[in-house]
């Protein structure tokens, strides 16, 4: 035997030795996944091949048709990644409030280049972070950022004005995501700058399909496959782009400080008593920025759409703030209150379009769910977008756009683990109550302007995966000026 043919039989040896000791090892995980019904997919791809298209709203399409292959949970492999899918309420709770299940993903969240914010970390570290952070959303904190929503809702009315002048249908989410941007950003980072035409913006919703072939791709989790590839060149250009305008808003604050407000989020993790790195502080206020921006405008242009598609409801909205509110009222803590039927819209808005509408945890032991042993390590796929929509909990008018179902005596009768929009136990969204409140403002404001109509049809949505659920064909209406 030659040196040539001994150093390829070693080769071989070592790789058949190594794969024997990677299934060995793993040898618990595959006895109890192989009594899981659900589909194994391809040797050592799994499933993972059905998620290489360019079309990213196939996505959620291929992710119902595993979770469809059995219920309550079904399983599926990403490459050697064991995963379970799951759309029942049970299921969904019990991985939510579990203190096994509390864990993100990196395999999903990591691939979106924050691995220090909120949405990636684990542990003691989510602890410290979420702690500290909790700060910034009290309640007596959320009421003193009602003058600033509702400032920048009237700047917002007044850049739609620019289309009255148009009959063609456009897309509001770009209006929307900028006045949360502008509130958020203005709020919590003591920066002002003009979000509808910023390069911010345009660096989010430009990025976004490059994050999600990060995400579904694992070969792209390996450094060194990752490091050559034209996908981190194009990921670095918008990264180093966003990294200067953080750079901006440290720099403004160090010059310019809210000194009235020091749990404002930027004061809270550049505070040197609570020890947060450099790396913690920039992941931190990108988590925020994607969070803040992305999640409260996806639901905000999907609560204006269906008010365009069911002119009653919006009718009513309107009766109500005219009944409430005068034209030039600055809207106070005690006078959201008063809008019950607003927050049945938003409420009935979020269960058929809840932003995060597709989740994931990972466990860190074995746990029992739907009479099977789940292996540690598991990653599970929560789709709170089907099961908000599920016939089982909602009844057979589950897909009809009906706030009336959030009246006390009709949800009463539903289960109240079928309703998570902003996710659920420890690790439910930190600004879910901001979110609330600043959606209810704009709307006031909105409709006290304007009256909107569209030609979209509900039965035509689709959802692209980003990896927030967006509307393919965008929020398109068209917007007329009230006539009071």
């Amino acid at each position: 035997m030659t040196v040539l043919e001994q150093l390829i039989f070693a080769t071989i040896a070592f790789l058949v030795i190594s794969v024997l000791i990677f299934y060995w090892r793993r040898k618990r995980l595959y006895n109890l996944a192989d009594k899981i019904p659900g589909e194994n997919g391809l040797p050592f791809l799994g499933v993972l091949h059905k998620f290489t298209k360019s079309d990213l709203n196939e996505y959620h399409k291929e992710i119902m048709k595993l979770i469809l292959k059995n219920k309550p949970i079904s399983k599926t492999w990403f490459g050697p990644q064991f995963v379970i899918l799951t759309e029942d309420a049970e299921c969904i709770h019990k991985i939510l409030n579990s203190s096994h299940t509390q864990n993100k993903p990196s395999y999903f969240y990591k691939g979106m280049m924050i691995d220090e914010g909120l949405l990636a970390i684990n542990g003691h570290q989510y602890d410290k972070h979420r702690k500290i952070l909790n700060k910034s959303f009290t309640p007596n904190m959320l009421q003193k950022f009602i003058p600033t929503f509702n400032e920048k809702s009237r700047v917002c009315m007044m850049n739609l004005s620019k289309r009255l002048s148009s009959d063609e249908a456009f897309d509001i989410f770009k209006y929307v995501g900028a006045c949360t941007l502008d509130s958020f950003i203005s709020g919590h980072y003591n920066y002002d700058q003009n979000f509808y035409d910023s390069d911010l913006v345009k660096i989010i919703e430009e990025s976004r399909s490059l994050v999600m072939k990060k995400v579904v791709r694992p070969w792209y989790n390996i450094k060194i496959l990752f490091k050559n590839s034209s996908l981190r060149h194009q990921m670095e250009y918008y990264y180093e782009r966003l990294l200067r305008i953080l750079n901006d808003i440290k720099t403004n604050n160090l010059q310019n400080p809210n000194t009235k407000l020091p749990d404002l989020v930027l004061n809270l993790l550049m505070k040197s008593k609570n020890n947060f790195t450099e790396e913690e502080i920039r992941d931190e206020m990108i988590t925020f920025i994607y969070a803040g921006y992305e999640t409260t405008a996806i639901s905000l242009s999907s609560i204006l759409l269906m008010l365009a598609m069911h002119k009653d409801v919006q009718q009513k909205v309107i009766d109500e703030i005219d009944e409430i509110v005068s034209s030039n009222e600055e809207i106070s803590n005690e006078t959201l209150l008063k809008f019950s039927y607003v927050e049945l819209v938003i409420k009935e808005s979020l269960r058929l379009f809840p932003a995060a509408g597709i989740t994931g945890r990972q466990s860190t032991e074995e746990i029992e769910l739907a009479d099977y042993t789940i292996p540690k390590g598991t990653l599970f796929v929560l789709s709170i977008f089907d099961m908000q929509r599920s016939s089982k909990y909602w009844g057979d008018d589950a897909l009809q756009f009906n706030p009336d179902r959030f009246l006390p005596e009709n949800i009463e009768n539903v289960n109240s683990h079928a309703y998570v929009p902003f996710s659920g136990g420890k690790r439910i969204c930190i600004g879910w109550k901001y979110s609330m409140i600043f959606m209810k403002i704009f709307l006031i404001h909105f409709f006290k302007n304007y009256t909107i109509d569209t030609k979209q049809e509900f039965k035509d949505i689709n959802f692209d995966i980003i990896p927030l659920m967006i509307i393919s064909q965008g929020y398109m209406i068209n917007i007329q000026k009230r006539q009071k």
